[in-house]
């Protein structure tokens, strides 16, 4: 059935099993609620504000981004909950250009993997 489709495509390409993405994505936040842990997705996975806004309709508190670059699509995409999973400084000169912009508009939060980087910042 699918063949006539796929040879049709340019390739290479990437095709999505949407149904099948979604249900992936319902499971593993009935997973996240039936241990009592809040489901925040890294988009490393996908990288799409698409897959992120599905993510958090279906259940997910936010997303997680390690890059400013990629937090900076999600938020301009309309995603407002974006934990940014790498150390920052953030009043450096080179952190401003793209670091400020994002922290007007996005909720801040801020976690510390240890007490020496606490105190660093």
């Amino acid at each position: 059935m699918f063949e006539a489709y796929y040879s049709q495509l340019n390739t290479p390409c990437l095709v999505v099993d949407e149904p099948m993405t979604r249900e992936n994505i319902k499971r593993m936040q009935q997973v996240a609620d039936a241990n009592g842990c809040t489901l925040r997705p890294h988009i490393k996975t996908h990288k799409t504000p698409y897959f992120a806004k599905l993510q958090q309709q279906l259940g997910a508190r936010g997303i997680t981004s390690c890059k400013v670059s990629e937090a900076e699509v999600m938020a301009d995409a309309g995603l407002r909950d974006i934990f940014i999973a790498y150390p920052l400084v953030p009043y450096t000169s080179s952190a401003e250009p793209t670091l400020l912009p994002l922290l007007k508009f996005s909720k801040r939060r801020m976690a510390f993997p240890d007490v020496d980087a606490m105190v660093k910042t």
